[in-house]
Order: C-alpha cells, then structure tokens, then sequence
C-alpha cells in the first residue's frame, strides 16, 4: 500500500469513528440506554484500546493528518469520557420483577458469584468452568460480566445474587437489532421458576425498550433444563450443530439453536395477558 493509499484508509477511518462517536454522544446526552448505544461505545472502545488509535494519535501528533480533518476521537478525553459515561448510565438500568431485581454485575459481588459458579454442576453444562477462587470470580465481573445488557439476578428477600442473565452479540445475533438471551442459576435455586420470570423481563425489555426484532437462544446436549426454559418462553428450534465450539471449555459439543421473534414474544405476551 502507497502512503497516500495509506492516508486516505487512515482518514476514512478517523472520520468512521468520528461520526460513531457523535451520535454515541447525543444519545448519551439524552440519556438514552439502547443497543446502539451500547454497540457504538464497544467499537469505539475497541479502537481506542486497540493499536490503530495509537497509530492514528501518533500521526496526528506528528502532523501528517490534515488540518480540517475532525478529530475530537483522537482526543483522549473523548472517548474515556464517553466510556466513563456510559458505565454511569448503565448503573441505573434496573429491571423488576414480582420476586426479582435484574441489575448490573459488580465487583463486590464476587464472593455471592463464588458461591454458586464453584459448583461443577452450573458452569461447566453452560459451557464455562467452575470458579476456583473469589479471585477468580472477581476477574469474571470484571472481564465477562460488566459486558452491557448483563444482569446479576438478585432475590429480593434477600438482596443478593443468585445468577446471571443476559442480551449477547455472539456468533448468533451478528446484527444490530438481534441479540442472544444467555443466563444460568445456582442451583439450590433450580426448580422455582426464577430463570423463566427473570428470562421473560429481560425479554420485555428487549423488544419493548430495546426494540430488538429477534433474540436467539441456544443450549447443549444434556442441558434439559435450559431446554424446557426455552420452550417456555416461545422459543422455536432452527438447527442442530453436531460439533460446536465451546471455547472456555477446550472442547466441542452437539448443540441446539433456538429463536424468538419480536412478533412471536407479542403473540405469547397477549395470551399471557388474556
């Protein structure tokens, strides 16, 4: 690639991100919490963490880039800012339902996420392995369950959290009005309806605030209890995967993919109300 092919990708990409960060901003002003808002602070953190905004910084510093070009992204306010922002947005999304408050992880939960995700019988069937250490349970909120749309499900006789719940872009939902609904309980909690009560809010608030047009779900061989919670919900079954990958295990399984539709959850939700 020529410098001058270089700049021009260079600079389309600076203006991509500008404009990502533009409307990131207004809807963060508005205080609006949707899935675009979400997806644009994940790309954006994305580049600012990732080598090219190094790159972009640098050559802007060194004044290879034009003058009149907008460059509010490559300020390191900018985007810390937005970020910061957004982690305060995110605090206040509480959703409620008769026996349950679904609110967003953190990291003093570690020794409540410990107790039940030890448990070689909750992880490993969902396909991540059982924490060995509040150590590792506090990495786990840090790294995987702080992601947004993720909800710690708490009892509210009790005030403490007693699972996970959660909207995903994963391999199933790649599009910006998809989503892929995961969630696991511990188990002295199995059996008491609490995964379709919190599953079916989180549902509400998909369509209904998020405005989402489809959610996927999924499970694998044996996981029969995640099973009869899709078909609960409305799922319907789409295919079969002889060998999915399931990565944080280190191993691959027959799996089974499930869908709901926003059109199909209105369906449900009016005989449900009837």
């Amino acid at each position: 690639m020529s410098e001058n092919e270089y700049r021009v990708e260079q600079i389309e990409r600076i203006s991509k991100y500008e404009a990502m960060l533009d409307e990131a901003q207004k809807l963060l002003a508005a205080a609006t919490y949707d899935e675009r808002l979400a997806h644009l602070v994940n790309e954006l953190e994305s580049y600012y963490t990732g080598p090219l905004w190094k790159q972009d910084f640098a050559d802007d510093e060194a004044g290879f880039l034009p003058h009149d070009l907008k460059r509010g992204v490559l300020s390191e306010d900018g985007i810390y800012d937005l970020i910061t922002g957004f982690d305060e947005l995110k605090k206040t999304v509480i959703l409620e339902t008769d026996r349950l408050i679904l609110r967003p992880w953190e990291e003093s939960d570690a020794e409540e996420l410990f107790r039940y995700a030890k448990d070689p019988m909750v992880g490993p069937i969902a396909g991540w392995p059982e924490h060995t250490s509040i150590e590792d349970s506090w990495q786990v909120i840090h790294d995987v369950l702080k992601a947004p749309e993720t909800y710690a499900i708490v009892l509210k006789e009790s005030g403490l959290p007693i699972g996970s719940i959660g909207l995903h872009h994963h391999d199933l939902a790649v599009k910006d009005d998809e989503a892929e609904l995961g969630f696991w309980l511990g188990a002295p909690y199995w059996g008491r309806g609490i995964v379709p009560e919190a599953s079916r809010e989180i549902l509400r608030h998909a369509f209904e605030d998020l405005n989402l047009s489809r959610v996927w779900c999924g499970y694998y061989e044996g996981n029969e209890k995640s099973r009869r919670v899709q078909e609960k919900l409305g799922f319907k079954y789409q295919w079969t995967t002889e060998e999915a990958p399931v990565p944080r295990m280190g191993e691959t399984r027959r799996g089974y993919v499930n869908l709901l539709t926003k059109e199909e959850w209105l369906k449900t939700a009016q005989t449900t109300n009837d």
